[in-house]
C-alpha cells in the first residue's frame, strides 16, 4: 500500500505543538491530547518548513542541499500522524490520537481544570519546606527514641483487630488519593494540565493522575510533581511520629488502641515510600532517575 505521504508534491497540516530540548533531542508534543514524541533535533526543521505550506519534496531538497542526502520523510511523517502532529487535508488529526491517549487506561479522570493559582499557593516554596523540616524533624526524634522507628510488629493489633484493620484500610485508601492528587495539584502549580482520576483493577480501587503534560515543560520543573506524592506521604508519617512523640511525654492523651493504629498508619507510610524504590514498575523515584 502506497503511503500518502510518499508524494512528494503533497502538503500536509502540521498542529501547533510545545518543544523542549531534551538532551540531543527535542520532546515536541500537543498537550491536549496528551501525545508526546522525542525526536532529534535536526528533524524538527521539518516540522517547520511543513508548517510554513513547503511540500515533502521541497523539504527533501532542504535536506539533501544541507547534508547532501534525503532521509526517510515517508515514515518519519506517518509516525507524526499516527501521534496526531500532522494530517492531510480534510483529515481529523485528533483521530488517531485521542483514540490513543483514551486507550491507555479505563479510569474516568475529573479535576482537569484545577486552579494554577490555588495549585501554586498549595505547593509553594514555604509549603514545601514546612514539609522537609517536619520531616528531618521526624528522622531527627527517631535518632533520639529508636522505639519510634517503624516496625512491621506495628501491625499487630492485640484488641479490637477488626476495627483497626478496617480503619487501617480506610486510612490507606484516604494517603492513596491525597498522593495521587498531590501530584495534580504539584502539576498545575507548574502549569502543566493534570487529571486525576479513580478506577479499579478486577477488585481492587486505584488512584491515577495524567501527568503526560509535564514532557511540555523543563525538565527541572518535572521533579516536584513526581515527588509530589511522596513528599506528602513523608510529611503525614513524620506528623504521626511526632504526635507519638508527644502523646509519650503526656500531651495529649492517647489510649491504647488509637496509639497503636497511629503506628500501625506510620509504618503503613513507611513501606508506601519503601514501596517507591522498586523501580521495575515505573514507580515515583523510576521516573525521578529517569527524568535526570
Amino acid at each position: 500500500m502506497v503511503s500518502i505521504y510518499s508524494d512528494t508534491n503533497a502538503k500536509v497540516v502540521v498542529e501547533t505543538f510545545t518543544r523542549q530540548r531534551d538532551g540531543e533531542d527535542i520532546i515536541i508534543g500537543r498537550p491536549e491530547v496528551g501525545s508526546f514524541l522525542a525526536i532529534p533535533s535536526e528533524a524538527i526543521d521539518a516540522l517547520d518548513l511543513l508548517a510554513r505550506g513547503k511540500t515533502i519534496g521541497e523539504v527533501g531538497q532542504y535536506y539533501l542541499d544541507k547534508d547532501g542526502e534525503v532521509p526517510d520523510l515517508t515514515e518519519f511523517l506517518e509516525m507524526l500522524s499516527v501521534h496526531g502532529f500532522i494530517s492531510t487535508l480534510g483529515q481529523d488529526s485528533k483521530k488517531n490520537a485521542v483514540k490513543s491517549a483514551g486507550s491507555r487506561s479505563s479510569i474516568r479522570f475529573h479535576f482537569a481544570s484545577f486552579p494554577e493559582e490555588l495549585a501554586q499557593k498549595i505547593f509553594g516554596p514555604a509549603t514545601v519546606s514546612i514539609c522537609i523540616i517536619l520531616s528531618l524533624v521526624a528522622v531527627g526524634l527517631c535518632y533520639l527514641d529508636r522505639s519510634l522507628i517503624p516496625r512491621s510488629s506495628s501491625i499487630y493489633f492485640p484488641f479490637s483487630r477488626t476495627l483497626s484493620i478496617a480503619l487501617l484500610i480506610l486510612e490507606g485508601y484516604f494517603a492513596l488519593v491525597l498522593h495521587e492528587f498531590s501530584h495534580l495539584v504539584a502539576a498545575r502549580a507548574a502549569g502543566v494540565d493534570s487529571k486525576f482520576g479513580l478506577g479499579h483493577r478486577l477488585w481492587y480501587i486505584v488512584a491515577e493522575t495524567d501527568l503526560t503534560g509535564l514532557w511540555s515543560v523543563p525538565k527541572e520543573r518535572r521533579y516536584l510533581p513526581f515527588l509530589a506524592g511522596v513528599l506528602v506521604d513523608a510529611t503525614s508519617g513524620a506528623v504521626l511520629i511526632i504526635l507519638i512523640f508527644c502523646c509519650r511525654r503526656g500531651w495529649p492523651p492517647l489510649s491504647p488502641f488509637w496509639t497503636n493504629l497511629v503506628k500501625a498508619m506510620i509504618f503503613a507510610y513507611a513501606m508506601r515510600i519503601v514501596w517507591q524504590c522498586f523501580l521495575f514498575v515505573r514507580t515515583d523515584f523510576y521516573y525521578v532517575i529517569a527524568n535526570f
